[in-house]
């Protein structure tokens, strides 16, 4: 039997036996029909009814849980209410995305009992009518995406009649028809970015995923309260976790352990962890992988801050520098009411760091030659951020004879070594380039590395003093900075200020109570040091 969509709302699951519910109203019953060998677990269940009912799902789950499985039954469930209906699925990696996911909606589409009015192609499902012809807009499309122009523009506008589905959301505090589906994988890997701007035209989302580090919008939904819909019905914000040990196989062991039995290693759903899987991890997984990937919790140990505590300590430790040997500075200079801050380093350590208010900017030009002739420092090798006035103070510095660099902080990761013709040197820093999303992750990479070489000295006067009551140490500065990867493992940092007014990123003066300064001066003294100045266009880069 063809299960037949009835344009323009939603299709009534009457003319399939044994079914009486409206399909918007009943995902489960759907689903019975469709696949009736498939068995969900309660938690499973919860995740489409979630998405039928909240405008936001989250999902922390542990591995081999039927995430990706649950997720593709639950797009072509919405596929199935309306005519048109659009679904953008994401995944911050591709590979997931056309391998995993994909290759569930594929099988699940082929598999169903009830010939479905659904073509599928690589990553594109579209609706069709019964004679075969394509419902324009009605499409479910497969995007990896990193940046959020690529999900804007899936605009559908909500069904509203006097249909029985129309008066369920109604009640649920709704007007209309919810039409248009945001489904996420890999949830921790994605930016925040493209899902803030999915907001404005998505009537549902779901982001499902493992609790890897991150301090993004996965993060943030998963660990903050529900949000009830002031009508009482259904919730703006809902977390479903699904743990390791809520997985029927595991369930039915426990039960027969409680019972005094050997367990049986019976599996009750086929593709969920079982019982002699989970209890050799049990074994064998360290802290950290059974918090994230049996628990479903986010970790947070120490190996999640780029600058530990305890390396923060040993810095401290170590013979304070003297000012022989190559000189480097760092200028952050100030914006607002922030400081400017200078910080003098050298392969041993810090030796010096100024940090206060410059509301006479010419003073910064002062300081920093003052500084440069204090330990004969080679101009070249004094840094200044290019943003908050640098470049404007390392022109008038230039104009004077002083060949200082500007960098900024915001640009990508550049190769530093591609003039140099060792084949050993140049493998290295291609491999860096790689290493690190953007400047300041780089330039907070190797001040990390360098930090936990132990062989940096920052004396406890420096990196504990604050420069005004209203400011954080250095060591206050940097402690908090979380080590994060993107989904190509590359290093990343929050970042400093919001993007946008309307982000909800955390951001780095978020974490730490105000801008970075010293932090800075001295991440862009550490890149003096490590990188050779080179010239380009006649300037010092």
């Amino acid at each position: 039997m063809t299960l037949t969509l009835q344009p323009p709302n939603l299709a009534p699951l009457s003319v399939i036996p044994k079914v009486s519910h409206k399909i918007v109203n009943n995902p489960l019953g759907f689903i019975k029909r469709c696949w009736p060998h498939v068995t969900l677990y309660k938690e499973q269940r919860e995740i489409i009814c979630s998405v039928r009912d909240n405008e936001e799902t989250f999902v922390p789950a542990a591995n081999q849980m039927g995430k990706d499985f649950i997720l593709a039954l639950t797009i072509i469930w919405w596929e199935m209410r309306t005519r048109p209906s659009r679904v953008l699925a994401t995944s911050p990696q591709f590979s997931q995305l056309d391998d995993v996911l994909w290759g569930e909606l594929r099988k699940l589409i082929r598999a169903s009992k009830v010939p479905l009015p659904l073509k599928s192609t690589h990553m594109l499902v579209r609706q069709i009518r019964n004679d075969g012809s394509i419902i324009e807009g009605g499409e479910c499309r497969g995007q990896a995406v990193s940046k959020g122009e690529a999900l804007l523009g899936r605009h559908l506008p909500r069904v509203t009649d006097d249909s029985e589905s129309a008066a369920y959301y109604k009640r649920m505090g709704e007007i209309g028809i919810p039409v248009t589906l945001l489904a996420v994988d890999e949830g921790s890997g994605m930016e925040d970015e493209p899902y803030d701007k999915s907001e404005t035209w998505a009537h549902r989302r779901i982001v499902i995923g493992n609790c890897y580090t991150t301090t993004n919008f996965f993060y943030r939904g998963v660990e903050s309260p529900d949000i009830l819909r002031p009508s009482g019905k259904g919730y703006h914000k809902k977390t479903i976790r699904i743990r390791a040990e809520q997985s029927p196989n595991i369930q039915f062991a426990l039960k027969e352990i409680e019972e005094g039995k050997e367990p049986s290693n019976k599996v009750i759903i086929p593709g969920v962890k079982d019982w002699p899987t989970y209890r050799r991890q049990l074994k064998t997984y360290d802290e950290k992988q059974k918090t994230i990937q049996l628990w479903a919790e986010f970790w947070e140990g120490e190996d999640l801050f780029l600058f530990p505590r305890e390396a923060l300590h040993k810095v401290t430790e170590l013979p304070s520098p003297s000012s022989s040997g190559k000189i480097a500075i760092g200028v952050d200079p100030a914006e607002g009411g922030d400081n400017t801050s200078w910080t003098v380093i050298n392969s041993s350590g810090v030796i010096e760091v100024i940090s206060k208010r410059t509301p006479d900017t010419s003073k910064i030009v002062h300081e920093t030659i003052s500084l440069i002739n204090k330990y004969k420092a080679n101009p070249a090798d004094v840094a200044f951020d290019r943003g908050g006035g640098g470049k404007q103070h390392a022109d008038r510095l230039r104009e004077e004879g002083y060949n200082v660099r500007t960098v900024g902080f915001g640009e990508g990761v550049k190769n530093e070594n591609s003039n140099l013709r060792s084949k050993k040197k140049s493998r290295e820093a291609q491999e860096e380039k790689y290493s690190y999303k953007n400047r300041r992750a780089q330039m907070y990479g190797i001040l990390s590395q360098l930090i936990a070489s132990e062989e940096f000295a920052i004396s406890h006067k420096i990196l504990h003093t604050q420069s005004r009551e209203d400011r954080k140490s250095l060591y206050d500065q940097l402690r908090p900075i979380p080590r994060l990867e993107d989904s190509e493992g590359r290093l990343y940092l929050p970042p400093k200020n919001k993007p946008n007014p309307n982000s909800k990123a955390t951001t780095l003066v978020e974490l730490i109570g105000h801008s970075p300064d010293e932090a800075d001066s001295l991440a862009l003294a550490v890149y003096c040091l490590r990188y050779p100045a080179r010239k380009k266009g006649g300037a010092i880069v």
